[in-house]
């Protein structure tokens, strides 16, 4: 014998029970579904972040792969995950694994994508520890730029940034490839 779940009470039993944070969007980027544990994560609370743009919770690096995502959501392997960072409700960076899955109606339209995070850690230390290097960083003579996992470039700085041409803001949200992309070199004769 089979019965069936009304769907709402159980969808809002699995989203209260989940420790994870979960977020769903649609491929437009309006945010569509927020628990409790993304509340907790980010900082926001489900009136402020409902029917607002998902882009509010990325850090800038990453709207170039937000916007390929959206336009192409099919691209989304439900295996994959990653390490990554999302914004705090105060503008601080939480790092977090994420992993994505497409939201599909019964015909298999794609509606939108889940992301079901969790922090990476939650020792507090090293947000200290980041910032004594940036103010150390910014003593000498140097530049830096941090990637991620696919090799995109997350940030840079540096004193030297302001005399460094091709490292200006539009750096973020390419990949390293892309960045060091040059002319093919000359054969010499």
């Amino acid at each position: 014998m089979c019965t069936t779940l009304p769907s709402e009470p159980l969808l809002e039993h699995l989203l209260a029970g989940s420790d994870e944070a979960l977020v769903g969007f649609r491929t437009d980027g309006t945010i569509v579904l927020w628990n409790r544990a993304a509340q907790d994560l980010y900082g926001f609370t489900e009136a402020e972040v409902l029917g607002k743009s998902i882009t509010q919770l990325l850090p800038l690096y990453e709207l170039p792969a937000l916007k390929e995502l959206l336009e192409r959501p099919q691209r989304i392997e439900s295996s994959e995950a990653e390490a990554t960072e999302r914004l705090h409700k105060e503008g601080l960076r939480v790092p977090i694994h994420l992993q994505r899955s497409l939201i599909r109606a019964a015909s298999g339209d794609i509606l939108g994508i889940l992301e079901r995070t969790r922090p990476l850690s939650s020792l507090p230390a090293g947000a200290a520890a980041q910032t004594h290097f940036r103010l150390m960083v910014q003593q000498m003579p140097v530049l830096f730029w941090t990637t991620d996992q696919r090799l995109r470039i997350t940030s840079h700085w540096g004193p030297m940034l302001g005399h460094h041409r091709r490292m200006q803001p539009k750096a973020t949200g390419q990949t390293i490839h892309e960045f060091f992309a040059a002319r093919k070199p000359r054969k010499h004769r």
